[in-house]
């Protein structure tokens, strides 16, 4: 009997490693800015914001803070949309960015 529950184990770890694998080649292979986010913020932080969409996304952003008002208070609430979508109701089509590798700047 535990011999069955180490190979019951062994392969329940397989299949969740081969699933966390899979689910992560496939989010790279989504580009940069069609990457799906949900964003609920009531008066946090643009940087906040960007903060939660790099942690949602894995993209890496480089900004300037001054120049996009990191500091500024928002709301903002984004259910299951694009990167893009996201930044462009954060921005109001204000800011320019592009992708480089797995960055926006």
């Amino acid at each position: 009997m535990t011999l069955q529950k180490a190979i019951f184990r062994t392969c329940l770890i397989f299949c969740f490693y081969l699933q966390f694998t899979v689910l992560q080649a496939q989010s790279e292979q989504i580009p940069l800015l069609e990457r799906e986010v949900s964003i609920s913020a009531r008066n946090q932080t643009i940087e906040w914001v960007i903060s939660e969409i790099s942690t949602q996304s894995g993209i890496i952003f480089s900004y300037n803070p001054e120049i996009i008002g990191a500091d500024s208070k928002i709301d903002l609430s984004v259910q299951s949309k694009s990167v893009r979508f996201a930044l462009n109701s954060l921005f109001t089509n204000n800011i320019t960015y592009k992708e480089r590798g797995e960055y926006i700047i």
